[in-house]
């Protein structure tokens, strides 16, 4: 008995599946597990010259000043651009944390059960509301 066929997408009429390249690099990387598997170094080095990719550097960009990040607050009125929410700023909830660490705990990674509620539905952070090419990388124009 075949396997049934992928259900196809809501209104698209398309099947459920990934992409015609999506599916050759999964074929391409198991018969890679299959080379490996075999001790066949010049078939992996064949295989690996076609899918490979080494690590690339990557420029990391700087991080806005405290003071640019204030600035753009104020100038939001500390409300959340996309929900129109009122927002507290890291520092303000790490004060009470300090204060009060049984009542407002707080954890560096935000940790879910560890963390107080507040720094996941207040705490303030930027974003880019529009792509950073059109104002130029960091633009106080182009950051909520």
């Amino acid at each position: 008995m075949a396997p049934p066929e992928p259900a196809p997408l809501a209104g698209s009429g398309a099947p459920r599946s990934a992409s015609r390249r999506g599916e050759r690099l999964a074929d391409t990387l198991s018969e890679l597990v299959a080379v490996t598997l075999s001790d066949n170094a010049a078939g992996v080095a064949s295989i690996l010259a076609t899918v490979g990719q080494r690590r690339i550097e990557v420029e990391r960009r700087r991080s806005p000043t405290t003071q640019a990040r204030v600035a753009i607050h104020r100038r939001d009125c500390w409300t959340c651009r996309y929900c129109g929410g009122r927002t507290v700023a890291p520092p303000v909830l790490r004060f009470l944390s300090e204060v009060y660490p049984d009542d407002f705990p707080y954890h560096p990674n935000w940790r879910a059960g560890r963390v107080h509620p507040a720094y996941l539905l207040v705490s303030t952070s930027l974003d880019h509301v529009h792509p950073e090419g059109g104002a130029g990388a960091g633009s106080a124009r182009t950051t909520s």
